[in-house]
């Protein structure tokens, strides 16, 4: 795994305010480029809940990812049918939620994006 992801993958979440989000759980790899476009960030008291935020903007910083989107906005995105695997409509939901340009559709369907296990690595 790619030294950034790796840092990715075990890194410390926070919005754009800085307010702590989580520890990050996954990062989602588009198969078509090989970099990462996603990661789901464990959210609450226990990280029993989690979000899908894009990385676009992001600054990794250490151990610290600091996200472009506010906190609010995190908590009510939406949730993937499929933990494993984002499918196009998958991409278009989560690039709509966060305001974002998703480009065209055929596009995501030749690039959809698969997660990296972020726990196997950690033992």
């Amino acid at each position: 795994m790619p030294r950034d992801i790796n840092d990715l993958a075990h890194a410390t979440a926070y919005d754009s305010a800085g307010e702590k989000l989580g520890s990050v759980k996954e990062v989602f790899i588009n198969d078509a480029s090989g970099q990462p476009d996603f990661v789901e960030v464990g959210r609450g008291m226990l990280g029993l809940k989690s979000a899908i935020v894009p990385l676009k903007g992001h600054r990794l910083e250490g151990d610290s990812l600091h996200l472009s989107f506010a906190k609010d906005v995190i908590a009510k995105a939406p949730t993937p049918d499929d933990d494993a695997h984002l499918t196009p409509c998958d991409h278009d939901a989560l690039f709509e939620h966060y305001g974002l340009n998703s480009g065209s559709a055929h596009a995501a369907e030749e690039a959809p994006t698969e997660y990296v296990d972020t726990e196997a690595d950690q033992d």
